[in-house]
């Protein structure tokens, strides 16, 4: 609690330019809900109060056996990868192969010079399968800056190299089904006009995709009685209409989406993409946009007796009414200013609080409202009462220097808050992609994180029915269970190695009698053939008489030398005076 309660007035601020101010969430509708206009706060210390709406309105019991996977037993041999096939079933899979192989006809067809390159169609799951588990090890467990520096197979750089995924694929054939991964029907789209459909249904390439995933993470899994919701960032920077940019999130820039996470597990069971502005138009409702959201996420929970921890964004004293009456109870941090919150807490300043820990409540229709003294922390819950007084353990800081911790008077709301809300944090953190590698296509970005949200979840599953901690022996963390799933996923799959090409037949004439005399480049190239030479010095002794300009053998200039004589000799079409200096004994003789 500590950094979330020092951080909820401190980022209301940045909240607000984020997502505007509080009065533009009166623009939403479309769960209609009009908040009564006399609401009355009391104080109510001993809840008495508050424990009498519940009498005259019982509560919806919450049925804790309901909780956990929805199968009775690990499916098939209890692998991992039979786990993760209750979210993307070989059927699914084999869509995905489909789309693949006609999205390349598509491309080929419309673009015939960009797509020279033969493509082989994928005719085998088996290979796909293989792909999703070289993206998850390349997200997390082996991290290089570029897709192609995994392919590498320069022997000179020996200590880089990493034959394991030379085995599974090639490098050209991973960049082909990374180019032609499709996960729409292509014939279902009118290609002609796809920009203008996708402004309409700005996730029309990978809507099949999410939807199985959304079926299968709630067909999978019962929440337990705690649930939270919260946003995450994929993190993505290139062109995109619904990039986001968030400062008070640790990726400022990306695809926001909602989640809704079990809050002990951190199990992922609902999502939603935020598209930005440009939803359906719906009737204004007081609820408001963030309250929408919350609902939407929650209408199939409704009426179970869940109950709902979210921060100060989604938060209102409009959607704790909403859920109360479906059957949901909320718990959240909310901003003093929103429409029917108590004025006099509103009001409230840290200097007319009393001590560290000192906190205000009140209460309607079974609505708790507090303020508590830790920088003025402002809560709403349809969950405790206000007589459910506690404490909770903060940093004090001593005099000579240093921290201690020391008993600091709170209220459950505070504790339970603590202890339920970061499920969505503690989902994103074990789920997160890397950041640092450029990625053209953004829906590869939503793709990579729900393969690893399936692979949690899957976790998560097998947790349930297998000991992740036995006694004596070594604990089966995420990671161990990513690398089973990863290797199994790749099975027996390996890259077809290239026909070989023809042998070079070795010619071991040309190695015979070579000797130590062989031509090489000498320095400079002032240099007169010395056979040449010879030849024009003994013609001149012979004929006396001739004139030089005469004389038959002129005086050649070359730049090659014997490397074994260091004589200088030319090599040309009309002679060669490297032969004759070799090979005649008198070589200034014309044969």
């Amino acid at each position: 609690m500590a950094d979330s309660s020092s951080d909820e007035s401190g980022s209301e601020n940045e909240l607000d330019e984020i997502f505007g101010e509080s009065s533009d969430e009166e623009d939403f509708g479309g769960f209609v809900f009009e908040m009564p206009d006399d609401i009355e706060w009391e104080k109510d210390p001993s809840g008495a109060a508050f424990q009498s709406y519940y009498e005259d309105n019982p509560r919806v019991a919450f049925k804790r056996t309901h909780c956990g996977p929805t199968v009775d037993q690990l499916p098939g041999n209890g692998k991992a990868i039979d786990i993760f096939k209750l979210f993307l079933s070989d059927e699914f899979l084999n869509k995905i192969v489909r789309w693949m192989n006609r999205w390349f006809e598509v491309k080929k067809a419309a673009e015939p010079t960009k797509h020279k390159t033969p493509f082989l169609p994928i005719t085998d799951i088996t290979e796909l399968k293989a792909y999703f588990a070289l993206l998850l090890a390349m997200n997390r467990d082996v991290i290089l800056p570029r897709y192609e520096n995994y392919f590498r197979q320069d022997e000179r750089k020996w200590l880089f190299l990493l034959r394991g995924f030379n085995c599974v694929l090639s490098k050209q054939r991973f960049q082909q089904l990374n180019r032609y991964i499709f996960f729409a029907n292509p014939d279902d789209l009118d290609l002609g006009s796809l920009d203008r459909v996708a402004k309409d249904d700005k996730l029309i390439k990978v809507r099949p995709f999410l939807e199985e995933l959304q079926r299968a993470f709630k067909a999978n899994f019962n929440c337990g009685k705690e649930i939270s919701i919260d946003e995450c960032m994929i993190p993505y920077k290139g062109k995109l209409s619904f990039k986001q940019r968030m400062i008070a999130k640790p990726i400022h820039w990306g695809i926001k989406l909602y989640e809704l996470c079990d809050s002990e597990t951190a199990y992922l069971s609902r999502f939603e993409v935020y598209l930005g502005k440009g939803r359906e138009e719906q009737e204004v409702s007081d609820i408001g946009k963030s309250g929408a959201v919350v609902a939407r996420l929650t209408q199939d929970l409704w009426g179970k007796g869940h109950d709902l921890y979210i921060d100060n964004w989604y938060t209102s004293v409009a959607l704790c009414m909403y859920l109360q009456e479906r059957g949901m109870f909320v718990c959240g941090t909310v901003r003093s200013n929103r429409k029917g919150y108590p004025k006099e807490l509103n009001d409230l300043k840290a200097s007319k609080m009393g001590p560290r820990g000192s906190c205000e409540i009140r209460s309607y229709n079974g609505i708790a409202a507090l303020a508590w003294k830790d920088k003025v922390v402002h809560f709403l819950s349809t969950v405790h009462s206000p007589d459910q007084v506690s404490t909770i353990q903060r940093n004090q800081k001593l005099r000579t220097g240093g921290y201690q911790l020391v008993d600091v008077p709170a209220h459950a709301i505070i504790d339970d808050y603590n202890a339920n809300m970061g499920g969505v944090d503690r989902n994103d953190q074990l789920t997160s992609i890397l950041k640092n590698r450029k990625q053209m296509r953004w829906y590869m970005r939503l793709v990579i994180k729900f393969l690893e949200v399936v692979a949690f979840n899957s976790y998560i599953i097998e947790g349930f029915f297998l000991d992740h901690n036995p006694p004596g022996k070594r604990k089966r963390d995420l990671a161990a269970f990513r690398e089973e799933l990863i290797l199994q996923l790749v099975g027996n799959w390996r890259a077809e190695k290239g026909k070989p090409g023809r042998k070079r037949q070795s010619d071991p004439f040309r190695l015979e009698n070579v000797g130590e005399h062989l031509p090489v480049k000498g320095a400079g190239c002032d240099h007169t053939c010395q056979v040449c030479m010879e030849k024009r010095r003994r013609y001149t002794l012979s004929h006396p008489n001739t004139p030089k300009n005469q004389v038959p053998h002129k005086m050649t200039k070359t730049t090659f030398m014997c490397d074994h004589c260091e004589v200088y000799l030319c090599i040309s079409r009309e002679k060669n005076c490297f032969k004759a200096w070799h090979t005649q004994a008198e070589y200034w003789k014309d044969q």
